[in-house]
């Protein structure tokens, strides 16, 4: 059952990187923050872009708090619990499906795979397959999160793309509105 220990250190590799990801997620949204407060500041842009900073500022805002939740200690682990349910193709190095297991299954899982007898199975092992379970969990919670400051950001980035194309199709309808009374 070494496979236990491979697999910890596998999930714990992934979580570092989670909790990487959303330090560089608080400080992007920081700075940009910042940078924005201190353009609108200058009062060295016309209204239409003080209008658009604004607007970043709360989506870059979200994404900030987003991500300060993400380091938020979890100390109820049922409560991110994924709702799918376990599959013979599972990968068990693969953090999000392994957040889906119990104990039981977990190991259970392992052994069939490894071939293992279950009265093989001591207490070590046990505690391994509840962490790296709880470990994954919280893995995934941090993904999560960091997903969702992401959207945010690229929402409040596209902000003019989209308001660019509605604004074209207001105006298109306006112009078939009109030309259709000329007729």
């Amino acid at each position: 059952m070494d496979i236990l220990e491979d697999i910890f250190e596998n999930v714990n590799n992934w979580l570092k990187f989670a909790e990487s990801k959303n330090a560089v997620l608080i400080t992007l949204s920081g700075v940009f923050i910042w940078g924005a407060i201190r353009i609108i500041a200058s009062n060295k842009i016309s209204l239409v872009f003080e209008w658009y900073f604004y607007s970043l500022i709360v989506f870059f805002a979200f994404s900030f708090i987003v991500g300060i939740f993400s380091f938020v200690p979890i100390t109820n682990y049922s409560i991110i619990i994924p709702s799918e349910d376990i599959s013979e193709k599972d990968n068990l190095f693969l953090f999000s499906h392994l957040a889906k297991y119990r104990k039981k299954s977990l190991i259970s899982k392992i052994s069939k795979i490894t071939k293992t007898k279950e009265s093989e199975v001591n207490e070590i092992h046990e505690m391994y397959a509840e962490q790296i379970i709880i470990n994954s969990r919280i893995t995934l919670h941090k993904f999560n999160y960091f997903s969702l400051g992401i959207k945010s950001i690229l929402l409040g980035v596209s902000t003019p793309f989209l308001g660019y194309f509605l604004l074209n199709y207001i105006n298109c309808e306006k112009i078939n509105l009109i030309s259709g009374f000329r007729k």
